[in-house]
């Protein structure tokens, strides 16, 4: 991919596991993928912390916050991402949809704001 003058190389996260005695650590590393004499080569850019610590402080959450900002979707456009997507799929996939976010409806948020809910 050539952006102006420049090679853009693509790059993406990736979880390396890592065993030690028999303990298993998880990182979370920046990767850039490139091809050299036709085979896909990786290079890690950044390791950017345990997958755990990561989580438990907050910090993998900030990072794909930072990440969302940097590309943000087309006006008019939602991501559906982590828990709330899940439970629309499950939600759809059992026929149990009766209105709001999982039947395509008004979301919750307006509802409320429309002083349909309590």
């Amino acid at each position: 991919m050539v952006h102006g003058q420049r090679r853009v190389v693509p790059m993406y996260p990736r979880v390396k596991r890592v065993r030690r005695g028999d303990q298993v650590y998880e990182y979370v590393q920046l990767v850039e993928g490139r091809r050299v004499q036709g085979k896909v080569r990786q290079r890690v850019v950044a390791t950017l912390g345990r997958l755990d610590q990561m989580k438990a402080s907050g910090e993998l959450d900030r990072l794909a916050g930072a990440f969302a900002r940097l590309d943000p979707p087309p006006v008019g456009t939602r991501r559906e991402v982590g828990a709330l997507l899940v439970v629309r799929h499950y939600v759809r996939r059992l026929g149990i949809a009766g209105g709001g976010c999982c039947s395509g409806g008004p979301s919750f948020a307006a509802q409320r704001r429309a002083g349909r809910l309590s």
